[in-house]
C-alpha cells in the first residue's frame, strides 16, 4: 500500500483491532483524500479497488453527498467528535445504502467505518409501509386498537378506540398510570359490565393464552351505545410464551346487531303471522276471519289505523276496521275510485308515503300522511294509514301482503265452503230451495208447534211446447220467470223450493188451508197478468193442509200434488191454445207468412178438400194444417226471413228444423196433436228427395200431400211473394211439370182439373 511512515505506524498499532472489523476502512486525510483502505469482502465495496485510493470525496460519492461528506469531515477534524453519514449508491440498476462512522485517528488522518445497511434499510421501509397499512385499515375498518399491561394495569387504546364512540382521545390520562376502570370498564352499559369483566378476567387467568373474544355495549358521547366486538391476544416473550401485554382491538357491530335485531324481529313477526294463518285456516266465517286479520295488523304489524272493505256490487264496503279507525275510515265508495279502486283494478299492492302528491290516492281525510294498500284478489282491499309521512316501509308492506294472503286463502276457502253448502241447498238455474233442502226442512217443521202446515204444489203448463219450438234456453228464462212470480209473493218464512223440471213446492208454516188458498189466488192473478207475453206463465196448483199432528206429512205432500194434477188437467189445454197462439202471432211479426197467406191456404184447403171428397172433419183437419203448418218457424231468428242474399248452408238447417219443430209442438196439445205428422211431413216430395224424412210416394200422408200442392199454388199466385207473381195458368203449368217429382201426381191431375173448371 502507498502509505507514509506516519500512517503506518497508527496503522500497524491498531493491527488487531481492525482484523475484527468486518465493514470497510477508510484512512481519509485533512485534505479529503483517501490514503489507504482495508476490507475483507471487496464485493462490499460499489467503487472499483483500484478507484479508491488517492481519491477524494467529492470524486467517489455524488456531489450532493460529498458535500455533506466534506462538512462533517472538517467537524470530526475540527471537534474530534465520531460523526454518523449515510449515503446511497446505485448498484446494478438497484440502490444500496450505506452508513459511515467517521472519527479522528490522529491530527491528519481520519477514519471512516463504511458498512452495507441495504437490508436495514428495506427492513425498515417495509416495516413502515406495514405500520402504514395497518394504520390506514384501523380507520377505514373503524378499529380501535388497544393494549394492556397487566402488570400496571394501564390501557393503551387508539383515536379509533374513542372515535367509533364519538369521543377524544384527549379526554383520557394515558400518562402511564392505571386507567382500565375510566377508560373501559366505566364506559360499560350497566348490563353488560358484569360479564364483561369476567369474560376479561378469565382470560388473564387462564395464563392470556389462545384468543380473547366478548361482546357488549358501550356508551357513546351522546348517551347511546355502540356494540363492540372485542378481541386480543397476549405478546409472546422471548421464549414464545404468553407475556403480560396484550393487544386487541374494538369493532364496532352496532349495524350488525341491529340487522340481526330486525331479523329476529322479522323472524318473530313472521312466525306470529304463520300462528295467525292456522287461527285464520279454523274460521267458520268472514266476519270472523276479518276480525283476526285487523287483530294481527294491530298487535303483529303495529298498525294502529287499518280497514278491510269487500266488494259488494260496485261498491268498495269497509267491513272490519282497527280500534282507532273504527269512525274515521269506515266508507262506501265505487269499486273504480280512489287508492281502493285503483288497487283492485291494477291487483297490485301500493305504498304511498306521501298521500299529498298522489294525484289517485285520495285519502278519507286530509290528516292522512301514508297509506298502504293491498289486494284481497277481486275480494276487497286491505289499508293501513299514518299521520305521518314515510311511515311505512317496505318490510312493513311484505309482511302485510303475507298476513293478508294467509287472510286471502281463508275467505277462499269459507266462501268455497259456503258455495258448496249453497249449491246443496239450492237450485242453480231459479235460486230457489232445491228437493232435497224442501224436504229437509218438510222434516224439520213436521212438528206440532208448526201447524197448520200447508203445502202448495205447482207445474209449469206448455213448457214442452216452449221448450220444442224455442228451445231450452228460452223454456229455462219461463221457469225463471215463474220462480220470481211466486218469489215476490211469498212471506219471508216460506219456503219455495223448485222440485223437479217444472213443478215447485211451497211450504207454510203455521198456514191455515184458508190463508194458502189466499195465496194460491195471488199467484194466479200475478199469472194473468202475463198472458199476452209470448210466454205466459201459466201454473197447475194444488193444496193442501196438515192440521192433526197424527197425520203423515208424505201423505199431505202426496194430496197436494194429486189436487195440482187434477187443477193441471183443467188449466193446461187453455195454456198450451195460448202459447201456441202466441207463437202464431209472434211468427206473423217476425216472418212473411201473413195472415193473408194463412186465410188463402184455408180457404184453398175449403175448397179443394170439399171437391175431392174429403169428410168434414178431414176438411177442417186439412184447414188446421194450413194454419199450423209452419208454427216450428216461430224461433228462426227474423233476420233469415228477410235476408235479400242467398241463405247460408247453416241457415238453411235452421230452415230446414222446423217441420220437425213444428211437429212437436203440436204432438204436445191435445188440440193439434191430429195433424202432427201431416205438420212433420208437409215438405216431403213424392220422389223421396224432400226433408226431413227423405219419404216417397204414398208413405207421405194423404193430407201432407194435398197441402204441398195448395202452398206451392198459394205461393206463386198470392201477393206476398217476393218472387215474380205467377198467373194462374203459369201456377198450375209449373205443378203439373213438378207432378211425379215434387207432388203426388193423381191429386196434380185432379187439383189442376178442378181448378180449371171451378175457380
Amino acid at each position: 500500500m502507498s502509505i507514509d511512515d506516519n500512517s503506518r505506524k497508527y496503522s500497524l498499532k491498531d493491527e488487531a483491532l481492525l482484523n475484527i472489523i468486518p465493514d470497510v476502512l477508510l484512512m481519509i486525510n485533512d485534505e479529503g483524500l483517501v490514503v489507504d483502505y482495508r476490507i475483507d469482502d471487496p464485493e462490499n465495496l460499489v467503487i472499483p479497488l483500484e478507484n479508491i485510493v488517492n481519491r477524494s470525496i467529492d470524486q467517489l460519492l455524488p456531489a450532493d453527498y460529498a458535500a455533506e461528506a466534506e462538512k462533517i469531515l472538517e467537524k470530526v477534524f475540527d471537534k474530534g467528535e465520531t460523526e454518523i453519514f449515510e449515503f446511497e449508491l446505485p448498484f446494478e440498476e438497484e440502490i444500496n445504502y450505506y452508513e459511515s462512522r467517521i472519527l479522528r485517528f490522529s491530527q491528519e488522518l481520519a477514519l471512516a467505518i463504511v458498512r452495507n445497511i441495504t437490508d436495514k434499510k428495506n427492513m425498515e421501509q417495509q416495516l413502515k409501509e406495514e405500520a402504514e397499512r395497518f394504520k390506514t385499515f384501523i380507520k377505514v375498518s373503524n378499529t380501535g386498537a388497544w393494549q394492556y399491561d397487566r402488570e400496571s394495569d394501564y390501557l393503551w387504546c387508539s383515536r379509533e378506540y374513542f372515535t367509533m364512540l364519538g369521543r377524544k382521545r384527549e379526554e383520557f390520562d394515558f400518562s402511564g398510570k392505571p386507567n382500565l376502570q375510566e377508560t373501559w370498564i366505566d364506559l360499560i352499559h350497566p348490563e353488560d359490565k358484569e360479564q364483561a369483566s369476567r369474560a376479561f378476567a378469565r382470560y388473564l387467568e387462564s395464563g392470556s393464552s389462545g384468543m380473547y373474544e366478548n361482546t357488549f355495549r358501550m356508551r357513546d358521547s351522546q348517551g347511546g351505545w355502540v356494540w363492540i366486538l372485542s378481541r386480543g391476544s397476549a405478546i409472546p416473550d422471548e421464549k414464545g410464551r404468553p407475556s403480560n401485554k396484550i393487544v386487541g382491538t374494538h369493532i364496532d357491530i352496532t349495524e350488525l346487531k341491529s340487522a340481526q335485531q330486525q331479523v329476529m324481529e322479522q323472524k318473530n313477526i313472521v312466525q306470529q303471522l304463520h300462528q295467525t294463518a292456522l287461527l285464520l285456516s279454523d274460521c267458520q266465517s268472514e266476519e270472523e276471519a276479518l276480525e283476526v286479520t285487523i287483530e294481527a295488523a294491530e298487535n303483529i304489524l303495529d298498525f294502529n289505523l287499518c280497514d278491510i272493505s269487500l266488494v259488494e256490487d260496485d261498491l268498495i264496503v269497509t267491513k272490519a276496521t282497527s280500534a282507532a279507525a273504527a269512525v274515521e275510515t269506515k266508507m262506501e265508495v265505487p269499486i273504480t275510485e280512489g287508492l281502493a279502486g285503483r288497487t283492485l283494478e291494477t291487483g297490485e299492492s301500493y305504498l304511498v308515503n306521501n298521500l299529498e302528491k298522489n294525484s289517485y290516492a285520495r285519502p278519507a281525510s286530509s290528516k292522512y300522511k301514508s297509506a298502504l294498500s293491498l289486494p284481497i284478489k277481486n275480494f276487497g282491499v286491505f289499508q293501513a294509514v299514518a299521520t305521518s309521512k314515510n311511515a311505512f316501509t317496505r318490510q312493513d308492506l311484505e309482511l302485510s301482503e303475507l298476513l293478508i294472503a294467509h287472510m286471502t286463502t281463508a275467505l277462499e276457502q269459507i266462501r268455497y265452503k259456503r258455495g258448496i253448502v249453497y249449491k246443496s241447498y239450492h237450485d242453480e238455474l231459479t235460486d230457489t230451495y232445491n228437493r232435497r233442502f224442501f224436504e229437509e226442512e218438510l222434516n224439520r217443521l213436521d212438528t206440532e208447534r208448526q201447524l197448520p202446515l200447508s203445502i202448495i204444489m205447482t207445474d209449469l203448463n206448455g213448457l214442452k211446447i216452449i221448450n220444442d219450438s224455442y228451445g231450452h234456453n228460452q223454456g229455462d228464462q219461463v221457469i225463471q220467470a215463474a220462480a220470481e212470480l211466486m218469489q215476490d209473493i211469498l212471506r219471508s218464512e216460506d219456503i219455495l223450493a223448485r222440485f223437479g223440471g217444472d213443478e215447485f213446492a211451497i211450504l207454510l208454516p203455521r198456514t191455515s188451508r184458508e190463508e194458502a188458498l189466499k195465496i194460491v189466488d195471488r199467484i194466479e192473478e200475478s199469472c194473468k197478468k202475463t198472458r199476452d207475453c209470448t210466454f205466459p206463465v201459466s201454473l197447475g196448483i194444488g193444496v193442501a193442509t196438515k192440521t192433526n199432528s197424527q197425520e203423515e206429512i208424505e201423505e199431505i205432500l202426496k194430496k197436494a200434488d194429486n189436487n195440482m194434477y187434477q187443477n193441471k188437467l183443467l188449466t193446461s189445454r187453455n195454456t198450451k191454445s195460448r202459447v201456441v197462439n202466441g207463437l202464431l202471432d209472434n211468427l206473423h211479426q217476425q216472418s212473411d207468412e201473413t195472415e193473408e197467406h194463412l186465410g188463402r191456404l184455408k180457404e184453398l184447403s175449403h175448397k179443394f178438400g170439399g171437391k175431392l171428397g174429403l169428410s168434414e172433419k178431414e176438411t177442417k183437419r186439412l184447414e188446421l194444417l194450413a194454419n199450423l203448418h209452419d208454427i216450428g218457424k216461430s224461433s228462426i231468428p227474423s233476420h233469415i226471413f228477410f235476408k235479400k242474399s242467398p241463405l247460408t248452408e247453416k241457415e238453411w238447417d235452421y230452415i230446414r228444423e222446423h217441420s220437425e219443430k213444428g211437429f212437436r209442438i203440436a204432438s204436445a196439445t191435445e188440440e193439434y196433436a191430429p195433424i202432427s205428422r201431416e205438420i212433420l211431413s208437409h215438405h216431403e216430395r213424392w220422389d223421396g228427395r224432400g226433408y226431413p224424412n227423405g219419404l216417397v210416394g204414398e208413405e207421405i200422408p194423404y193430407l201432407a200431400r194435398i197441402f204441398a200442392i195448395l202452398d206451392a199454388y198459394e205461393v206463386m199466385t198470392g201477393d206476398h211473394t217476393r218472387g215474380r207473381r205467377f198467373s194462374r195458368e203459369e201456377a198450375l203449368a209449373e205443378i203439373e211439370r213438378l207432378a211425379g217429382s215434387q207432388f203426388d201426381p193423381e191429386l196434380v191431375e185432379r187439383f189442376t182439373a178442378i181448378m180449371r173448371i171451378y175457380d
